[in-house]
């Protein structure tokens, strides 16, 4: 006789909502399916960086003078700094981004009512 076990933290254990067993394909193993309940919302939105943004030689070339600034930084404090300087670059160039589409947008405007 064979007894499987599943284990899980702790800190997960509360978040359970379902577990149950299904058979798959031609095995005498069976798999186990877990449900989680989702964490309540804090109300904050994770902050993210558009790719196009990523890939403007400005944005990285900022970036790498940042890191090197930072080289003393170690751990969560370097995570931190470097979360901050990133978003901080990234706000700055999607600033400019938007003057100039605006602009852009102006222009193509002008030129439709003429």
């Amino acid at each position: 006789r064979r007894i499987d076990r599943i284990s899980i933290s702790a800190s997960l254990a509360p978040t359970v909502s379902g577990l149950y067993n299904m058979e798959v394909g031609s095995s005498d193993h069976k798999a186990v399916i877990l449900h989680l309940t989702p964490e309540e919302s804090s109300g904050m939105s994770r902050r993210t960086i558009p790719v196009e943004i990523i890939r403007m030689p400005n944005f990285q070339w900022q970036m790498q003078q940042e890191l090197m600034e930072m080289e003393t930084l170690q751990g969560e404090e370097w995570w931190r700094r470097m979360e901050e300087v990133a978003h901080s670059i990234s706000a700055e160039l999607k600033g400019q981004s938007n003057k100039w589409n605006s602009g852009v947008w102006k222009m193509e405007e002008a030129l439709k009512m003429s």
